[in-house]
């Protein structure tokens, strides 16, 4: 559903003269391979490789970030990768990071896509067949769980909950880092989790984003 805000997002971007690369992750919009197959390293690695790709193109002092959901997640594991690598993607440190909305619990994300699947199978069946317990107990015999058209794997559904990208203990990336908190209205406000992933950068910063 986000895919018209990030094309308009990047042509945006590109009006004031920033050059911006988006690209689809494996198994997902144009590119090959199934998303069956994928685990958060499967992810991170699709964008080192969109990193490198631009960093070929383009002679920019930095490359930064934007990423929404489970992409700003992964965008924060690349960074942390970087920060802590002896050579590859200098110019990934110190850039910006903007996470939008990033999953900061793996576990409780696995059951939102879950909850995807029942809602299907109410719509397809008027009930529900499989119940999360049921799923989730095929993505741990090896099985896939198809969410929303795309298939999820027990290799994302063992990695997502990994602590490494997860959790919110200092973080080694140095440029700035903008977390957004979308919110449905005035009256919501940013949940504790953002603000304590913001803190945990050294320039670090939250916004509230009211979603329009």
């Amino acid at each position: 559903w986000s895919h018209r805000v990030f094309v308009s997002l990047a042509r945006l971007l590109a009006t004031q003269d920033y050059s911006v690369l988006r690209f689809d992750y494996t198994g997902a919009g144009d590119s090959s391979g199934q998303s069956s197959d994928c685990s958060l390293d499967t992810y991170v690695a699709d964008l080192s490789a969109a990193h490198e790709e631009l960093a070929r193109r383009v002679p920019a002092p930095w490359i930064g970030l934007i990423g929404l959901r489970l992409g700003a997640t992964i965008a924060a594991a690349m960074a942390e990768r970087a920060a802590n690598a002896a050579v590859a993607f200098e110019r990934l440190r110190g850039a910006p990071l903007v996470l939008c909305d990033p999953v900061t619990d793996g576990d409780a994300y696995l059951q939102e896509l879950l909850r995807i699947n029942l809602a299907t199978q109410l719509a397809v069946y008027g009930s529900v067949r499989e119940g999360r317990d049921a799923l989730r107990d095929r993505l741990t015999r090896g099985e896939a769980v198809n969410v929303d058209g795309y298939d999820i794997g027990p290799a994302f559904g063992q990695s997502i909950g990994t602590p490494a990208l997860l959790d919110t203990a200092s973080k080694s990336h140095a440029g700035p880092v903008l977390v957004l908190a979308l919110a449905a209205n005035e009256k919501q406000s940013v949940r504790p989790a953002l603000a304590e992933l913001a803190g945990s950068y050294a320039r670090g910063s939250v916004q509230r984003v009211i979603e329009s």
